[in-house]
């Protein structure tokens, strides 16, 4: 049991993570938390994919240096609901799935150009 404990505890401190990421207005300290948590985890967590006698020595997973050319910015686009006939029974997944959708997406900035 306690391996599902600690595995359902890596999730959460993911899922906070995604959280805290996405609604912080400073992307670069994002980013740096990001990867310091990550590192965190692979280093520390019970349930690391490291082996637990490299881990001492793991300075976390490689990553790029933060590039705001490379960030997105997506806008969720509201889509008409629609029915679904399935073996030839009418019924409602607007609960269960989205079967479809729209978003726009732009960089939000410019990449500059180096001579």
């Amino acid at each position: 049991m306690i391996e599902t404990q600690q595995l359902w505890e890596w999730r959460e401190k993911i899922a906070n993570l995604y959280y805290e990421v996405r609604s912080s207005p400073d992307v670069v300290a994002a980013w740096g938390l990001w990867c310091d948590t990550r590192s965190t985890l692979f280093r520390d967590h019970p349930q690391s994919p490291i082996e637990p006698v490299d881990r001492k020595t793991f300075e976390g997973p490689t990553t790029f240096p933060y590039d705001p050319s490379l960030r997105l910015a997506v806008q969720l686009v509201p889509v008409t609901p629609e029915r679904v006939a399935i073996t030839g029974i009418s019924i409602s997944l607007l609960k269960r799935a989205r079967t479809s959708g729209a978003m726009s997406v732009r960089r939000a900035m410019k990449r500059s150009r180096r001579g």
